[in-house]
C-alpha cells in the first residue's frame, strides 16, 4: 500500500493534521463497522483498519528522524505520550504513558516494535 493511497483510503488530504486525521479514522470506523446494519462492510473496514495502522508508523519513523535531524530532546509517542531524550544518553527510552519504546544509538535513532 502506497502511501498516497493511504489518504485516499482515510479520507482526507495529504497535508491534514494529526488530529483530523484520527478523527476523520474513528468517524469512518464506526461507519463501516460491520455490525453497523446501515453503512457496515466488513472489507472496507479491514483497509480501513490497516491504513490507519500504516499511516501511523510511516508517521512515527518520520518523527523518529525528525528528532536526529533537528537535534529535538522529545517528540510524541503515537498514544499521546512523549519520548524524552537526555543529552548523551543512548539505549531504550520509554514512552511515558503507554509500553512503547525506541532504541537511542549514537547517532541512529532507530524505532522498535514494542508489543
Amino acid at each position: 500500500m502506497e502511501r498516497l493511497e493511504l489518504y485516499r483510503i482515510l479520507n482526507v488530504r495529504k497535508d491534514a493534521p494529526k488530529d483530523a486525521v484520527k478523527q476523520k479514522y474513528r468517524k469512518m470506523l464506526f461507519d463501516l463497522h460491520p455490525n453497523n446494519k446501515k453503512t457496515g462492510n466488513e472489507s472496507a473496514f479491514i483497509e480501513l483498519q490497516e491504513a490507519y495502522k500504516r499511516y501511523l508508523t510511516g508517521d512515527l519513523f518520520s518523527n523518529c528522524w525528525a528528532v536526529v535531524e533537528n537535534n529535538r530532546k522529545e517528540f510524541e509517542c503515537r498514544c499521546g505520550g512523549i519520548y524524552k531524550i537526555e543529552e548523551g544518553r543512548a539505549g531504550r527510552i520509554e514512552c511515558e504513558y503507554c509500553s512503547c519504546f525506541i532504541e537511542v544509538e549514537d547517532p541512529i535513532l532507530r524505532l522498535h516494535k514494542s508489543k
